[in-house]
This record gives structure tokens, sequence and C-alpha cells, in this order.
């Protein structure tokens, strides 16, 4: 079922403006998301791992992000409603963070939804009328016009105000497990997108390819071996590892208490109306194979 439509989120827009008139007014966002702008992503570290390199721009269309990582609040009605198996299900050591009776344990509605699987995550954004965002995408989000290695800049030594990361038995951060979502408001990227650095790597929707334009890898049932996710989580203990050009894959049936995701939706031009007012399309957009 899909709900929202909130897939393509048209801005309509009148004849194009003079040179001496303002620039229309960014579009509002759906609620709870984040208007991201067209523009030229920085993308790689030179200095960072082989499928890092280049270090080069990429250009990314507008689009709308999830402000924060998708909480098990917000999954629950997803499960309810579609009879997808909950969180942990059928997962023996899971036992401790499993969902019980189809539901979220108490006390921990706010929190990032793990425990699920790239199928999973693919499959809520599009019942609610969304997707999951591309590689780059994400990596615009985080890194902004700037191409800083944290989502709130360059400094690592500020991480411990700004993230959820494992930093030992001292738990300067104040978790020593998940965070509820939106915890680091310091921790913003520059186009305010909270928690991209930590608290729980990020499925998108890329397979992984070691370098643009390399052939996607296979498994036995001919879909792609290997899924992509993003940020770093709760257990990273690696400043490394938690830049927001660093890439992990893993196969796209594996569940952690590490793994969760947030939602993208695209910004669409259309002709007519005003400049600025949004509208909603019913379907969503395609995450990729």
């Amino acid at each position: 079922m899909m709900r929202g439509g909130l897939g393509l989120i048209a801005l309509l827009l009148v004849a194009p403006a003079r040179a001496d008139e303002e620039p229309p007014p960014p579009p509002t966002p759906p609620e709870g998301m984040v208007w991201i702008p067209a523009g030229e992503a920085w993308i790689g570290d030179d200095e960072g791992d082989p499928d890092e390199v280049p270090r080069r721009r990429e250009a990314v269309a507008a689009f709308f992000l999830d402000r924060t990582e998708v909480t098990n609040a917000a999954y629950a009605p997803f499960v309810s409603e579609t009879g997808r198996a909950a969180p942990g299900t059928g997962v023996s050591w899971a036992r401790k963070w499993a969902w019980t009776s189809g539901k979220p344990r108490s006390g921990t509605e706010d929190h990032p939804v793990f425990l699920v699987t790239w199928a999973d995550a693919d499959a809520y954004c599009r019942w609610a009328g969304k997707r999951l965002p591309s590689e780059v995408e994400w990596e615009r989000a985080a890194r902004g016009d700037d191409g800083r290695k944290y989502a709130w800049g360059d400094d690592w030594a500020e991480g411990e105000a700004r993230t959820n990361w494992f930093d030992g038995d001292t738990r300067p951060d104040g978790h020593a497990h998940v965070a509820p979502v939106g915890s680091y408001p310091a921790g913003a990227s520059p186009f305010g997108v909270l928690d991209l650095t930590g608290n729980v790597w990020e499925w998108v929707a890329d397979p992984y390819i070691e370098h643009p334009g390399d052939p996607v890898p296979l498994g036995e049932d001919g879909a792609p071996q290997y899924r992509v996710v993003r940020g770093g989580s709760w257990f990273t203990n690696n400043w490394y590892w938690m830049r927001a050009s660093f890439r992990y894959f893993l196969p796209a049936d594996e569940v952690s208490t590490i793994y969760g995701f947030r939602c993208a939706a695209d910004v669409v031009v259309e002709a007519g109306g005003e400049a600025g007012e949004g509208a909603t399309s019913p379907s969503s957009s395609p995450s990729s194979p």
C-alpha cells in the first residue's frame, strides 16, 4: 500500500522570472523532510579507500530527504498494514532488541528502526510514497557545498558532542546504544539534516560497485550481491569510517542493530501554477535495481 504519494513532489512554476526579479522561494518540504537544493556534490576522497577515489564533483537534482532516520514509531504502521515481518522476527541472536507482538519495545518509539534488510527499507519507503536516496544524494546532503568530511564540518574533535558513536566506557556522547533520532542538533548537516554521521548506518538505493561504470556484482539469484550503507553508527569506533565519503557494503539480506535508513523524494518541475507552490503526485520514483 502506498501512503501520502510523496515520491514525486511537483514544484509548479509560471513563466521564467526576469533577471531583475527575485528567484522563486524554495518549495515547502513534506512533513519531516528537508529540501536539498540542486547543485554539484563533492563525492569521494583522494586520501580515502580505493573505492572513494577520485574526489570529484557530480551534478545532483534537487530532492527532499527525511530530516532524521526512520523511527520505530514510523515503521510500526507499515508492519501493521502490510503484514511484513517485524524487525528481529526469527533472528535468534536479536531477541533482546526484537519487536514483540509486532510492536517496538516500550521506550524505543523514537529510536531509529534497525534489524531491517535493504528490501525492508526499500519497501517501507515505497509504501510511504518515497524512495531510498542514492549514494550521491546522501553524500550531497551530508557534505553540502564545501565537501566537508563530516556532516558538521572537518574537525572530528567535535564529534563527541555532535554524534552517537562507540566511545568505550566513558560514553561522553551520553548513549551506550542507539540514541533517539535528532539527539545531536549540533551535528546537523549544512541543510539541517540530522544524524547523517553516526547513530545507525543507513541503507541507500545503490548496489555496490567499486568505481563508477563498473559492472554490478550479482549473486546466484541474479540480484545485486551487495548494497551500500553510509554514515557510521553507535558501534563505529573509528572516525575514519564515519567520514561522509566512506562507503561500506554488505549483503542486502543482512540485519543488525547498527543498520537503519531514511527516505528521499523527488522534486519535479511542471508548467503552470504559482512559483513555489507545492503539489503531490500519487506515484513514487523507483529505487535502483
